[in-house]
């Protein structure tokens, strides 16, 4: 959507991650972003996420999470989650330490590299259309069609 303006709000400061487990604010931060007209919010703030799922089921608005699947916690506002694959991550870490090869370095896990990934999305809260087209990026996205460039600093 040509049009989409993106609102972000932040739960803490830098360096401040107190706002990880305060969900009264997470809620708090939602509601007005979907009174300010925001049709799906993205929550990525730990505890504080399920005031942020609690704002979007009052609000009856669609919300994406972080972390882990959260579907099960309201299905009928979840859209999907973006997953950490610490699995993967740990299993790598192991099999270069088991190899010897473990370096002191940043180790940087993302979507092509399994570090990451989506939750399936709920097919009660999605088109066809959009389900197709997010199929599509994923695959973009696997096969480095869609390249994003992070800046990461160790």
């Amino acid at each position: 959507n040509p049009q989409a303006i993106i609102l972000s709000e932040y739960i803490g400061g830098e360096g401040d991650y107190s706002g990880f487990a305060k969900p009264e604010l997470g809620m708090e931060l939602t509601t007005a972003m979907y009174q300010q007209g925001a049709d799906i919010v993205y929550a990525a703030a730990g505890g504080s996420v399920l005031g942020a799922i609690e704002a979007a089921k009052n609000e009856n608005q669609l919300i994406i999470t972080t972390g882990s699947d959260q579907r099960w916690i309201a299905p009928g506002v979840v859209v999907t989650s973006r997953t950490k694959n610490m699995d993967i991550a740990v299993y790598d870490l192991i099999v270069q330490l088991l190899a010897g090869d473990l370096k002191t370095e940043l180790i940087q896990f993302d979507y092509r590299s399994n570090g990451v990934g989506f939750a399936p999305l709920s097919k009660e809260l999605v088109p066809d259309d959009v389900m197709k087209e997010f199929e599509t990026v994923k695959n973009d996205l696997s096969t480095g069609k869609i390249n994003i460039e992070l800046e990461c600093q160790p």
